[in-house]
């Protein structure tokens, strides 16, 4: 005979088992996942922003180190060959510095190098941006150079007398050096970003090249348009889904990109989803083995009675169900044996009574 009550008490018990267990596991595997989300962001977001600030000190660092040249060399009555004197010992004492030079409306008139790092000769600077920028706003200017495997070069002009200026070039290897260095799990890297979106300081391993199309990217300009710290998920030219922080670099009109691929970046919670979701399995195997379980024992007892009744009631008179569950169901198993008992009873006065 079927059983209809084990199938509702199973279906009753596999409920109650399983909707709690279901409903922690998903709230819990969406905590996860969107708590790692964050945690991938923040940590973007804070490198993002302890790299702007790193670059800020530097300049800051070159701005203060040429504040004494710039003293120096305005002090009055002093010939061409003591301004020559203070140029080449102060290039001699900064190892980053390649070149510095004198200029009057444009032109070098006065020029100490590093021959091993740059090519001799002057010549007029009037067409550079960065001078052009000093002549239009009468304030220091800056322009970042990318050179190939090999550290990013800046360009300094600050105003020394009306028409001379000072002209510094120098490497930033320290920056350099920290910035491409800086890693983000296996494929995520630091970029330094110029006014126009171009690459300046960027890792050999993050696959980009001066002109390249990260001008193009959607978040550049986002990044270059923001005032404070950031962060987004973009699809980049390739169809590729990337996660990106940034941060301004007022000093140079640029941001700090810091970019790694949405699947890496996401790959340690989603290995989290995925254990978490095998222990949801589990878990929800084991609520239907116990539901099941507890499902027999209760229906079980009731199934023999019924069992019993049954042949009771085609005449026969079974031995009395064996009920050991120590409640209700015992009670009634052992009221049910007396009466059959009685009524096995009857039956065999009612026959001793015809013969």
């Amino acid at each position: 005979m079927p059983s209809g009550i084990l199938a509702r008490f199973l279906r009753s018990m596999a409920g109650l088992a399983l909707a709690p267990a279901l409903v922690m596991g998903l709230l819990l595997l969406r905590a996860t996942r969107s708590g790692m989300q964050e945690a991938v962001l923040e940590l973007q977001s804070k490198l993002a922003e302890t790299s702007a600030r790193r670059i800020a000190e530097t300049l800051r660092g070159v701005d203060s180190r040429v504040g004494f040249v710039r003293t120096e060399l305005t002090r009055p009555s002093l010939d061409w060959r003591a301004k020559q004197d203070i140029l080449k010992g102060w290039l001699e004492s900064e190892p980053e510095v390649e070149e510095v030079s004198l200029l009057r409306n444009g032109r070098e008139i006065l020029r100490v190098y590093d021959a091993r790092s740059v090519p001799p000769g002057r010549s007029s600077r009037a067409a550079d941006p960065a001078y052009r920028q000093l002549r239009r706003t009468g304030r220091r200017a800056l322009r970042m150079i990318p050179r190939a495997g090999a550290p990013t070069r800046l360009e300094a002009y600050y105003p020394l007398a009306p028409g001379a200026d000072l002209r510094v070039g120098m490497s930033l290897r320290s920056l350099w050096g920290w910035l491409t260095g800086e890693r983000v799990g296996g494929t995520g890297y630091v970029v330094l970003l110029g006014p126009k979106g171009e690459p300046i300081i960027y890792s050999p391993l993050a696959g980009l090249e001066a002109g390249s199309r990260s001008a193009h990217w959607p978040v550049v300009a986002a990044a270059l348009q923001a005032r404070t710290v950031g962060s987004t998920e973009y699809e980049d030219l390739d169809g590729r889904m990337q996660v990106a922080a940034y941060a301004p670099v007022p000093e140079i009109g640029g941001a700090v990109l810091v970019q790694q691929s949405r699947a890496q970046a996401y790959a340690a919670a989603l290995r989290m989803q995925r254990v978490g979701a095998m222990i949801l399995i589990v878990v929800c195997a084991l609520a239907l083995l116990v539901a099941a379980a507890m499902a027999r024992s209760m229906t079980g007892p009731l199934l023999e009675l019924t069992r019993a009744a049954e042949r009771v009631s085609a005449g026969e008179f079974p031995e009395a169900a064996v009920v050991a569950t120590g409640d209700e169901l015992q009670g009634l198993a052992d009221t049910f044996a007396r009466m059959v008992a009685r009524l096995k009873g009857y039956a065999e006065l009612q026959v001793d009574r015809l013969l």
